[in-house]
């Protein structure tokens, strides 16, 4: 496995210490210093609403204050490095209903925000076109919904409302159908659904995700 060359390592170290996020930089001390899950943890419900969602900002490229499913794909992301800890559990246990309570039934899946995100600062890819009812990264089912179906699979214990084997095979057979792949950040998702699945989904999703170029 190639590693950065120590001086890399120090100017990266450096520019994390400086610039980062108190989140991020609990992370980095997490791995290579001397930090802890417990740290990581609290700076993750800051940005945890109180209906289960995330938001503030946690996706930094749109600061929409409120709950959106992309936000709390990430917060869930993170909670998931650290669900060895009984707390963790609980917020990601919100984090689930949530999902659950913005799933969208006629998509069989997620928008990755609402229209509320264009009030506050936020990326041109995430502008909400009221024309569309969307988002251009709404355009591909998978992201933020295959990866959303993977934390349901991990997490099916606190999962009441939703069928979680139906939506795993949804999206296997979503990715299954497609011709060609127009978004890598689409098959990240589906990577990370890929992750949680037992062998036999895996071979199906592998045999499609390796077509990325």
């Amino acid at each position: 496995m190639r590693k950065l060359r120590e001086d890399l390592f120090c100017r990266v170290k450096e520019n994390i210490k400086k610039f980062s996020r108190v989140l991020e930089k609990a992370i980095f001390e997490k791995h290579f210093e001397e930090g802890n899950d417990q740290r990581i943890l609290d700076e993750l419900t800051v940005y945890q609403n109180y209906d289960g969602g995330f938001g503030k900002g946690i996706e930094s490229d749109f600061r929409l204050p409120y709950s959106s499913p992309m936000a709390t794909s990430v917060g869930v992301r993170h909670l998931k490095t650290i669900d060895n800890l009984k707390e963790a559990r609980k917020h990601i246990k919100a984090a689930i209903e949530y999902f659950e309570s913005s799933f969208n039934a006629e998509r069989n899946g997620w928008f990755a925000v609402p229209r509320e995100v264009n009030l506050f600062p936020h990326a041109p890819w995430w502008h909400f076109n009221e024309k569309d009812g969307m988002t251009i990264i709404d355009k591909n089912w998978g992201n933020p919904s295959a990866e959303i179906t993977a934390y349901l699979y991990r997490y099916r214990e606190y999962t009441k409302e939703l069928d979680v084997d139906s939506l795993v095979e949804y999206a296997i057979n979503h990715i299954e159908e497609k011709k060609e792949f127009n978004s890598e950040n689409k098959v990240y998702c589906y990577i990370k659904l890929n992750e949680e699945l037992p062998a036999k989904f895996q071979k199906r999703l592998e045999k499609r995700i390796i077509l990325h170029p």
